[in-house]
């Protein structure tokens, strides 16, 4: 079973630090992709919840409000919805940025 608040994610009655790993890996990568781009880019962090079944028991209490909580159906649906605020040649000057593993260093 999984339980999400706001700040805590408990799995089986554990707490998880998925949340403040997700916001600080988040931070970093539009740090990172921001310094090697030279403007600034905006990463929102995602958890996406993969629990085997198709009726998942995921209780969310409050939605966190800067990390999106999925779980692996509402991944399509989610980019379907969203609209673009880059351009394409936006998303291809950073495509080109991230994949370098000089970036990530």
């Amino acid at each position: 079973s999984v339980w999400v608040s706001e700040n805590t994610v408990k799995v089986n009655g554990r707490t998880q630090p998925y949340l403040r790993n997700s916001r600080y890996e988040a931070e970093r990568a539009s740090r990172l992709l921001t310094s090697a781009i030279g403007s600034p880019v905006r990463v929102r962090a995602a958890l996406v919840i993969l629990t085997g079944s198709v009726l998942p028991n995921v209780t969310i209490k409050r939605r966190p409000t800067d990390v999106l909580i999925l779980d692996r159906m509402d991944i399509p649906k989610c980019f379907k919805k969203s609209r673009a605020t880059l351009t394409n040649d936006q998303v291809s000057k950073i495509f080109d940025v991230a994949r370098r593993s000089t970036t990530w260093t």
